[in-house]
C-alpha cells in the first residue's frame, strides 16, 4: 500500500479553523447565502403562533423575576408527566418569554439563529483536513442538512425544536473539541458536553463516542497509551455525569429508563428504518409523531431508502481504506445518537424526525466524504453540484409545505389527525380551541374523543369536565356547574383554564366576590394573564371601585 492510501495517514481529523481558511472572504460570503437562504424559507414562520407543548413549557410558565429562578430551572424537571431534565433550554425559552412575553415572533426568529449556527457547524466539519470536502461541495451538503425536512423539525415547533436544535449545536462543538489536541480544547470539549447534556439526556451518548474515538485512536495522540491520559481525559466528564445522574435520580428516582423492548421487541427494528426513510425519501407533508408503523411506512419510499443505502455502503467499501477510521466513528455517532430513542427505553411517542436529527448529521458527513474523493473529476464535479442544487430545491420546497401545518393550532391539530387519527393529543388541542371559539358542542365531542382514545388521560379528563361546567351554566344549570367546575379544580387545583372558567362563570351570575377569588388564583399561577387583569377591572368597575378598576385595565393592556 503506498503512502497516500495508508490508513495511518487518516487517523486524526483536524479541525480547521473557519477563519484559517484560504480565501476566507468567500467563506463568509457563503455563510451570508447560507443565511440568506434559510431566512427565505423559514421566513414564514416568523408569523406563526405558539403550538402544543408551547402552551405548557412556555406561555404557562411564569417569566423570570430575578436570578433565583434561573437556579430553579435546575432543579425541576422540564415538562410535567414526562422525565425530561433539560434545564439550560428551558431557561433560553424562559429568559425569552420575560423579555418578549407571549409574542411567539421572537422565538420562531430565535429557533430559525440557530438553525444557522447549527449549518456553520456542520460546514466546519466537513472543512477538517481528513474529510477534504472542497468549499463548494461542503456548502451543498450544509444546505441540504439546514433545508432537509429533518431539520424543519427541530425549527418550527419552538419548545420541542429547540430541545433537539441547542443540544445538537453543543454536541457538534464538543466533538470538534475533542478532536483537537491541548489543554485548552480539552477544556472546551468539558463545556460543551456539560451545556449538551444539561440541555438534552441524548448527550449522554458523547462519552462513549469519546471513548470510541480514543480506542481507534482518531487523534494519534501517543499520550493514549498511557494510563494518565485517560483519568485527565475523563475524570471531570465523569464528575459531572454522575452529578447530572444524582439529579435525575432525585427528580425522578430512575423511573425514566424503564425498558421495554420486551413488550414490544420489534418497534426497536423498525426505528432505523423510520429513520433511513425519514432521510432518503421524507414525505412533502407532515406527519407528526406517528404513533404507530402503519402510518409513515411506505415501501416505494422505503426501497428509495434501501437503494440510498446501498449506495452509500458501496461508496464506503471502495474508500475504506482511505476513511476506515472516520467511518468508525462516523457509524458509531449514527449507532449511539439512535439508542435513546429506539424504542429500547419508554420514551414520549415511538417516532419522530427530531429524534433522527443528529444521526442524520453522520450520515450526512460520510456522505460528503465520499464524494470528496470524486470532486477532482470536472464531469464528476458538474454532475454533483447540479444534483445537489436541485436536491436542496426539493428540500426547500418540502420543508416550506410543512410550514403550513404549523402556522396555528387548528391547522397543526387537524394535519395530525389526518395522518396520525389514534393519537389523543389532536384531539384535545382541537377541543381548546373550539372552547376559545365558543362553539362548546364541538369542543366537548373532540374532547370525549380523546379521552375514549385513551381513559386515564388526565389534561383530557380535566378539560372534559371544564366544558360540561361551561355548558351546564350556559344551560342556566347553576348548581350543577358548580359541581363540574369544582371537579375540575379537585383534579387539577393549579389548572388556569379551570380557574378562569370558573371566574366567567361566576362573573356572569353576578357572583363578583367569588369571580374576584378565581381570577386572582388565574393571576397567581400566570401573572401575564392579560383576560384575568381585565375581567378584574371589570368587576371592580360593576362595585364602584373606579381606582381598583383602572389599575386592573393598565395591568391588562401592559401584559397584553
Amino acid at each position: 500500500m503506498d503512502e497516500q492510501t495508508r490508513p495511518e495517514q487518516n487517523l486524526e481529523i483536524k479541525p480547521a479553523s473557519i477563519l484559517a481558511d484560504r480565501n476566507f472572504k468567500y467563506t463568509l460570503l457563503g455563510f451570508v447565502i447560507l443565511f440568506l437562504v434559510i431566512l427565505y424559507v423559514y421566513y414564514p414562520s416568523f408569523q406563526f403562533d405558539f403550538i402544543y407543548d408551547d402552551f405548557i413549557v412556555i406561555k404557562n410558565q411564569k417569566p423570570f423575576a430575578g436570578f433565583h429562578d434561573v437556579v430553579r430551572m435546575f432543579q425541576e424537571r422540564h415538562y410535567p408527566g414526562l422525565p425530561y431534565y433539560r434545564p439550560i433550554v428551558r431557561t433560553t425559552l424562559l429568559l425569552q418569554k420575560t423579555i418578549h412575553g407571549d409574542n411567539a415572533a421572537p422565538f420562531h426568529q430565535f429557533n430559525v439563529f440557530l438553525l444557522w449556527i447549527a449549518a456553520i457547524g456542520v460546514y466546519w466539519l466537513l472543512r477538517q483536513p481528513q474529510l477534504n470536502v472542497p468549499r463548494p461541495l461542503a456548502f451543498i451538503v450544509t444546505g441540504i442538512f439546514a433545508l432537509h425536512p429533518v431539520s424543519s423539525a427541530c425549527v418550527y415547533p419552538i419548545a420541542s425544536g429547540r430541545e433537539t436544535l441547542l443540544p445538537g449545536i453543543f454536541m457538534i462543538l464538543a466533538i470538534a473539541s475533542y478532536l483537537k489536541k491541548g489543554d485548552v480544547w480539552y477544556f472546551l470539549t468539558f463545556i460543551f458536553f456539560t451545556l449538551a447534556l444539561f440541555s438534552k439526556e441524548q448527550a449522554l451518548m458523547l462519552l462513549p463516542l469519546f471513548v470510541t474515538g480514543d480506542l481507534i485512536r482518531m487523534k494519534n495522540d501517543p499520550s493514549l497509551k498511557e494510563i494518565r491520559y485517560w483519568i485527565k481525559r475523563y475524570t471531570l466528564i465523569i464528575i459531572v455525569l454522575f452529578i447530572y445522574m444524582q439529579i435525575r435520580f432525585s427528580l425522578f428516582g430512575g423511573s425514566e429508563f424503564a425498558i421495554t423492548i420486551f413488550k414490544d421487541p420489534f418497534k426497536p427494528f423498525f426505528s432505523p428504518l423510520y429513520a433511513l426513510q425519514s432521510i432518503f425519501a421524507p414525505f412533502r407533508d407532515e406527519v407528526y409523531e406517528p404513533v404507530q408503523v402503519k402510518f409513515w411506512l411506505s415501501m416505494p419510499r422505503l426501497i428509495i431508502a434501501i437503494i440510498s443505502v446501498l449506495a452509500l455502503s458501496f461508496g464506503i467499501y471502495k474508500y475504506i481504506d482511505r476513511g476506515r477510521f472516520l467511518f468508525i466513528f462516523w457509524g458509531a455517532w449514527f449507532v449511539l445518537s439512535m439508542l435513546p430513542t429506539a424504542n429500547v427505553i419508554v420514551q414520549e411517542t415511538a417516532f419522530s424526525e427530531r429524534y433522527i436529527f443528529q444521526s442524520y448529521l453522520a450520515l450526512l458527513i460520510v456522505i460528503a466524504f465520499i464524494l470528496a474523493q470524486k470532486w477532482n473529476n470536472k464531469i464528476t464535479k458538474q454532475i454533483i453540484i447540479i444534483s445537489g442544487l436541485i436536491i436542496i430545491t426539493i428540500l426547500a420546497n418540502f420543508t416550506m409545505n410543512r410550514g403550513n401545518f404549523f402556522v396555528g393550532g387548528f391547522e397543526f391539530y387537524t394535519q395530525w389527525i389526518t395522518v396520525n387519527p389514534d393519537h389523543p393529543a389532536p384531539y384535545l388541542g382541537l377541543s381548546k380551541i373550539y372552547v376559545q371559539k365558543g362553539d362548546f358542542v364541538r369542543a366537548f365531542d373532540y374532547s370525549s374523543k380523546a379521552i375514549m382514545l385513551k381513559p386515564d388521560y388526565m389534561s383530557a379528563i380535566v378539560h372534559h369536565t371544564i366544558i360540561q361546567g361551561i355548558i351546564s351554566g350556559e344551560s342556566g344549570e347553576y348548581k350543577k356547574a358548580v359541581e363540574y367546575f369544582s371537579r375540575a379544580l379537585f383534579l387539577n387545583p393549579n389548572s388556569i383554564d379551570a380557574h378562569y372558567n370558573f371566574g366567567i362563570f361566576y362573573l356572569k351570575n353576578k357572583k363578583h366576590d367569588f369571580a374576584i377569588r378565581e381570577f386572582m388564583k388565574c393571576i397567581e399561577l400566570d401573572p401575564r394573564n392579560a383576560d384575568a387583569h381585565y375581567n378584574l377591572g371589570i368587576i371592580y368597575e360593576l362595585k364602584g371601585q373606579k381606582s381598583l378598576s383602572s389599575i386592573y385595565y393598565r395591568k391588562a393592556y401592559s401584559v397584553y
